[in-house]
């Protein structure tokens, strides 16, 4: 039986079963693609045998990540705030971007949640729509449009939320506006 190694033993990047991004030789020595075909030279350093794809065990339907987004976007789009809230990992991080006061990274999901909060007490937001959801083996994007308000003025905006996914969870988002000065402005 195959010896599933966890991370890669040249830069201990995490492998879990399901990365395509694992490299073995026959003895299993495992490395990331990243080291296998750059520094090693698809060579094993342990007895320089060659650097082949491990095979990648599938995910349950449930952990998928197009599954995992298409499940968090319909609860945003049906208001459901406890379903929302069960797509993320204890250990979410989100990523805001720009120059105003929520611009940086908060780890974990209480602080992610605590800022997404406070920012729609600032600037309510409104779903207007889900335009996109783009998905590859590790993670995926949403592409919405929002409208958000401050002090009678009003704004539609594109944007779109990148993120990491894995164990059936979002684990990490980032943040991208079309237009960052109006979201700063708004925000301010």
């Amino acid at each position: 039986m195959l010896d599933l190694r966890p991370s890669c033993e040249r830069c201990d990047r995490a492998l879990p079963a399901s990365s395509r991004d694992a490299r073995i030789c026959t003895f299993e020595c495992t490395f990331c693609a990243e080291c296998a075909d750059g520094p090693l030279g698809g060579r094993c350093p342990n007895c320089t045998g060659e650097l082949v794809r491990r095979p990648a065990w599938e995910l349950p339907e449930e952990d998928r990540p197009g599954v995992v987004l298409r499940r968090y976007a319909d609860a945003w789009q049906a208001g459901d705030l406890d379903a929302l809230i069960a797509c993320y990992a204890d250990d979410f991080t989100l990523h805001y971007a720009g120059a105003n006061r929520f611009a940086g990274t908060h780890v974990g999901r209480d602080a992610a949640l605590a800022a997404m909060a406070e920012v729609s007490t600032i600037a309510p937001r409104r779903l207007r729509s889900v335009d996109g959801v783009l998905v590859g083996d590790h993670g995926g994007a949403l592409v919405v449009t929002e409208e958000l308000t401050r002090k009678g003025e009003t704004a539609v905006l594109s944007r779109v939320l990148r993120y990491r996914i894995a164990d059936g969870l979002l684990r990490e988002c980032w943040l991208h506006d079309t237009d960052q000065a109006l979201i700063d402005h708004l925000w301010r």
